[in-house]
């Protein structure tokens, strides 16, 4: 009972530091502004007026049931604290099945991948649960596998080919003397499949392309290793039973599949085997490697925010006084546009169809605009920097005068940021507007 209670007492806490801000991170509106234009209606299941095109995945569909009875910039908060509980409570449940410890629950759940706001977390809980049923004495169940892929690819191609790899690599199914990269070769039957459903119109292909050719592999792997790096370690430690040549080819297929594909946050899927093998070691390196990554995965995500909560207590205040502005904005014309972007946009796109992604590429000082601006248009930006590009970013490249930048909210100065050391800040954060003429 006491294990138990010291894993609520930390999920507990992690929890509540979702909710020292109402901001959203990155990707949520791709997420949740599907689930609320299905709500409403939109062209197709795959439709999302925030992006003005189909989406790449179903996730989206998820989050509906959350969606219908919440409209608060809390509500991604609320929706992945629940999968946080969840996979805590399926970890302790599975604790015996899979030789899991409690520092490996705490460890697992207090990684920093896991409390992102991303798909990948519920797309390992539903492998986790579904692992006994789909593999059984080292044989695959296909009459559970496929249609358990079938709906996975759907829900998130990507993380339906990394859960599956990852699976097959716990019981060395990837890569053997007579079955050489076998799921190699049903991932990409699954990922073609997956894309004849957009009648020759295949956006996720494109994507998949781009993140393969960019060469921004590196930087992903620095990424995922500077914040679950030590994660990744223990559990190899924990599970050094299972370390032989043939899951070393199977792990190495694995950590090429999540290089393929791309970003960062999918190279979660390497600790799938981890989690889903009965082999745990005992002794001192299993205890020292697993409170090593417990205290890295706590001062970083559970300290460092409370922390830089107390040294700025402005900015969560300026935060929660820009959501209400939003939460009170009115559309005075359905036909014109509302551009904002993901961190601030929930209470828009929950609540408008014209409400339009906009994202800042600074490297470039151009702007992703996902539907065509024209006069009459508003746009919201969370500093004065971003909203004096766009500005002559419109004049550019679209010839468009705008209104004078309106400020609706003092900006207050920005966190601290960890990967400086406390050194450098994010960017201000205040509320403004203008209006294209």
């Amino acid at each position: 009972m006491k294990k138990y209670i010291v894993t609520l007492t930390l999920v507990g806490v992690l929890a509540f530091s979702k909710f020292l801000s109402p901001l959203n991170p990155m990707d949520t509106g791709w997420d949740f502004s599907h689930a609320y234009t299905v709500i409403r209606g939109g062209e197709s299941v795959y439709y999302s007026n925030y992006i003005s095109s189909t989406t790449d995945y179903l996730y989206g569909l998820l989050i509906v049931p959350l969606a219908v009875i919440c409209k608060s910039a809390y509500t991604p908060s609320i929706f992945y604290t629940l999968m946080l509980c969840a996979m805590a409570v399926v970890l302790h449940l599975y604790r015996k099945r899979y030789a899991l410890s409690i520092l490996t629950v705490l460890v697992i759940v207090s990684n920093y991948n896991i409390l992102m706001h991303r798909p990948e977390v519920m797309s390992m809980l539903l492998g986790i649960i579904a692992f006994p049923f789909i593999l059984r004495d080292d044989k695959i169940k296909w009459f559970v596998a496929i249609p358990f892929a079938c709906i996975m690819c759907a829900i998130h191609p990507a993380n339906a080919i990394l859960l599956g790899a990852g699976i097959l690599a716990t019981k060395d199914l990837l890569v053997r003397p007579n079955k050489v990269f076998l799921y190699t070769y049903l991932s990409v039957i699954m990922l073609f499949g997956y894309l004849l459903t957009y009648y020759g119109d295949a956006p996720y292909l494109s994507t998949l392309k781009a993140r393969i050719t960019s060469g921004n592999q590196i930087p992903a792997i620095k990424n995922f290793l500077m914040v679950s790096g030590t994660t990744l370690i223990a559990l190899a430690i924990a599970k050094r039973k299972i370390w032989t040549v043939t899951f070393a080819l199977n792990f190495a297929v694995l950590l090429l599949l999540c290089i393929l594909l791309g970003p960062f946050y999918y190279y979660i899927f390497l600790f799938i085997p981890f989690i889903l093998s009965p082999k745990q070691a005992k002794g001192k390196w299993t205890s020292i490697a697993l409170s090593v990554a417990l205290l890295f995965n706590v001062g970083t995500n559970v300290i460092h925010k409370y922390a830089i909560s107390i040294e700025n207590k402005s900015y969560a205040y300026t935060a929660s006084n820009i959501i209400t502005k939003l939460e009170r904005f009115e559309l005075q014309d359905s036909s014109k546009n509302i551009y904002i972007n993901q961190h601030i946009g929930l209470p828009i796109y929950a609540n408008y169809a014209q409400a339009k992604m906009i994202m800042v590429d600074h490297s470039a000082n151009e702007f992703y605009i996902f539907c065509p601006p024209k006069s009459g248009d508003i746009a919201f930006f969370s500093n004065r920097q971003n909203a004096q590009l766009f500005k002559a970013y419109l004049g550019n490249k679209y010839d468009l005068a705008t209104s004078k930048i309106l400020e609706l909210e003092n900006p207050v100065r920005g966190n601290l940021t960890l990967q400086s050391l406390y050194q450098n800040r994010l960017d201000s954060l205040g509320l403004f507007t203008l209006t294209i003429e």
